[in-house]
Order: structure tokens, then sequence, then C-alpha cells
């Protein structure tokens, strides 16, 4: 594939304007800040993305937004589920977003609880937020730059 940096940097750039607004978010508030910690995000057939993600893929990012995204089969139970277990409440300006994914990797048979770099990656640069810009980079340089050059 000719010019893949190219396409990379089209892709973060357009998805929070094209892709994102169509995963059907809901927003929640958490009574515990850190009630994300002891969740294994997986049983709820889910993926952390944004913050969460980035701090469990560098160690380097204390999260204050939680963005989970959520496999479209069973989401309506396995949100229930993920609601009732953890004490989540609705809420327009919550600090917990949950979204549908929008991937499936049939062949894939172990159960990651974040979602892939590169939608890690685009998560940190679409909240413009400065203190999430060091760490999309150390992202990008530990886990996309390399399989981007090798693809």
């Amino acid at each position: 594939m000719l010019e893949r940096q190219r396409l990379l940097e089209e892709w973060v750039t357009n998805y929070p304007i094209r892709l994102r607004p169509k995963l059907n978010q809901k927003r929640f508030h958490a009574p515990d800040p850190n009630w994300w910690h002891q969740t294994d995000i997986t049983q709820y057939d889910a993926q952390w993305g944004g913050e969460v993600a980035a701090g469990k893929l560098t160690g380097h990012l204390r999260p204050d937004t939680v963005t989970i995204y959520m496999l479209p089969e069973d989401a309506r139970k396995n949100l229930t589920r993920m609601v009732v277990d953890n004490k989540l409440r609705a809420d327009p300006a919550g600090e917990i977003e949950v979204l549908t994914a929008f991937w499936d990797f049939p062949g894939d048979k172990v159960k990651h609880d974040t979602v892939p770099p590169l939608l890690v990656y685009a998560d940190l640069l679409a909240t413009m937020d400065p203190r999430n810009d060091e760490t999309a980079r150390m992202i990008y340089e530990e886990k996309i730059r390399d399989f981007n050059a090798k693809a």
C-alpha cells in the first residue's frame, strides 16, 4: 500500500468527525471514580478505549474520562449488567462514555481488554486535551510507527 502514513493521518483526522458520532454514545457517572480498576471489562464483551486504554498501554496517563467500546451483540444485556455491577447511573455529562465497537476480527479468539492502539491514539487526539498529547505520541512511537513502516 502506497502512502500508509497519509492514510493513517487521514483516518485519525476523520474518525472523530465522521465515524465516532455514529457509535451510539451513552454516558454515565460512577460514584467510585476508580471503579474501572477492579473491572474485567471483557466479561461485558467490551474493551477500554481512550484514556484508560492509554494508561494501560503506557502506564503514563491517569484517566479523567473512561471510554468503553462494546460489541453490538448482546450489547443491551451487557450494558445493563455493567451498569448494575458497577453502580453507574445515566448522566449526559458523565465521565464514562460507552460506544458501539465498529470492528470485527473473526480469527481473534483472545479477549483483549483494550482496543487496537490506532484507535486509542485517535481517541486521545480527538480530545484536544494537551495532557493527552504526550501519551498519544508515546503510543504512536511504541505501537504504531514501526507497524506502519513494516506493513
